[in-house]
């Protein structure tokens, strides 16, 4: 059932995926293929914030702000899995591997070597911050907007 809590926190997180995903840019090689990394990345937010954030709000500020938090790394965490096993389907695509298992060990690498690159201050301040804000928003509009 849609709600004013869902629908604000579906924004915000997906905000929050499009502001993260804009600053992760720069930590990727300069000949790196994005495509529909913004967008994909924007949708996840979308649907964590609904999801996650959106069901579990109007249950008071301090849970609200650990919300947000479990909503942001939730988000970080399908982005990596998903992008990840993207990046492996590309390379099995150019029969890189030599088989179904070696190809899901090359996911667990990229995603690791992605969460490498998410190590950066700037970003785990805006996802840790920015999460907790968006939580402490989506609580307030659950209050105004039962």
């Amino acid at each position: 059932m849609p709600t004013a809590a869902k629908l604000v926190g579906s924004i915000l997180f997906a905000l929050l995926a499009f502001l993260l995903a804009g600053m992760f840019r720069q930590y990727l090689p300069p000949a790196t293929q994005l495509g529909w990394f913004d967008q994909i990345s924007t949708a996840i937010g979308f649907f964590c914030g609904w999801k996650i954030m959106g069901a579990n709000a109007g249950q008071g500020t301090v849970i609200a702000l650990n919300n947000g938090l479990r909503t942001g790394v939730t988000m970080v965490f399908l982005a990596l899995v998903l992008f990840s096993f993207e990046e492996m389907y590309q390379v099995a695509i150019r029969k890189m591997y030599d088989g179904p298992v070696e190809a899901l060990l090359g996911a667990v690498n990229i995603g690791a070597d992605f969460a490498r690159m998410l190590l950066q201050a700037d970003l785990l301040v805006v996802l840790i911050l920015g999460g907790m804000f968006c939580g402490w928003l989506t609580e307030q509009a659950a209050r105004r907007w039962p």
